[in-house]
């Protein structure tokens, strides 16, 4: 089953790459846009681990995300895209949930 996953995988960047679109996004991959230390947009997460106002960690895919920092919110979020806001003093990858990296 993975053989068909690899090649649908492959497929999709070689069309993203034809349309002269980012191969990582035409394969879902998560986009972490960080604005100065205030605004963090995250395209293509898989939901959250953990909330509070110094930590938020997001599941991206293969990896999550750990954004750091005082007075973090979210202020948008919808099933795909979501907005992180506050002081952000460190954004950092960790093993996706059940892995190790």
């Amino acid at each position: 089953m993975q053989k068909h996953g690899k090649k649908r995988r492959g497929l999709t960047v070689a069309a993203a790459e034809l349309m002269d679109l980012p191969a990582e996004a035409a394969a879902g991959e998560t986009r972490l846009t960080l604005t100065g230390d205030r605004r963090l947009y995250v395209e293509n997460h898989r939901g959250i681990r953990e909330y509070g106002s110094e930590r938020i960690v997001l599941e991206g895919k293969g990896c999550g995300v750990l954004v750091e920092g005082k007075d973090l919110s979210l202020s948008a979020m919808n099933r795909k895209e979501l907005m992180v806001r506050g002081e952000i003093t460190g954004v950092s990858f960790t093993a996706p949930r059940g892995r190790r990296l």
